[in-house]
């Protein structure tokens, strides 16, 4: 009798042994399964994210010349005005709102404003000669198309920057042109645009610094619009 009860007592911690390492088992391999399941997961999230990168933009500050044509509080007016002297042939541009100011032309010196003046004066069209500045730009860019952006940005720094210093046409055409076949975000562009606009005016054909110094100032009006609102969309 006291045998049986030891083999009987010997085969149930045998069983229970047996029943501890099952279960063991089962809890080790499904954990590894869920590892391996969440592992895979996070790899594929992290294969489907958008590279995005982040550097600091760092432009100086702007100074031109303009010739100032009008001034006023309600945009419409702005734009008849504009649409007028378009007609008489000059590419006038809204270059700073609330008020509406109303110029033509981006120069280096008050010396090279005042030929422009003088072609206003003679086509009958009252103007003042006046400096404008923005100010310096330090700010930290991130995105999927940073690269892009910034180059953007820094071609319409220097351009507008650099009046006076000369113009290196050969490299400002391949790097408008790099630009345009780039992916850049929708808000960049007009600028965009007005850079490949300033391209055609690099052609030499007919008078060519008339239509640079005028097409320079539509890109400094929209340089000052997109850095205003992106910067104000990205804090």
């Amino acid at each position: 009798m006291g045998k049986k009860f030891r083999s009987g007592v010997f085969i149930s911690i045998i069983m229970v042994i047996l029943g501890l390492s099952a279960v063991g088992w089962f809890v080790w391999y499904t954990g590894k399964m869920f590892v391996g399941l969440v592992s895979s997961q996070t790899a594929v999230t992290s294969e489907n994210l958008p590279e995005t990168n982040s550097e600091i933009l760092n432009l100086p500050e702007i100074k031109i010349w303009t010739c100032q044509i009008g001034v006023y509080k309600d945009k419409e007016n702005a734009e008849v005005l504009l649409q007028n002297l378009h007609n008489k042939g000059w590419q006038a541009v809204i270059i700073s709102k609330e008020p509406y100011q109303v110029a033509v032309g981006a120069f280096g010196s008050n010396e090279e404003a005042l030929f422009c003046y003088q072609g206003l004066l003679e086509n009958g069209i009252d103007s003042w000669v006046r400096e404008v500045t923005y100010p310096a730009l330090h700010y930290k860019v991130s995105g999927s198309e940073t690269e892009t952006v910034l180059e953007i940005l820094e071609l319409a720094n220097s351009l507008c920057a650099g009046l006076g210093q000369g113009i290196d046409q050969t490299d400002a055409t391949e790097r408008i042109q790099d630009i345009k076949d780039s992916d850049y975000p929708e808000d960049f562009r007009h600028l965009q645009d007005n850079l490949s606009a300033l391209n055609a005016s690099l052609d030499g054909q007919g008078n060519f610094q008339y239509k640079y110094n005028q097409q320079l100032l539509q890109v400094f009006a929209e340089y000052k619009w997109v850095t205003y609102k992106y910067f104000e969309q990205n804090p």
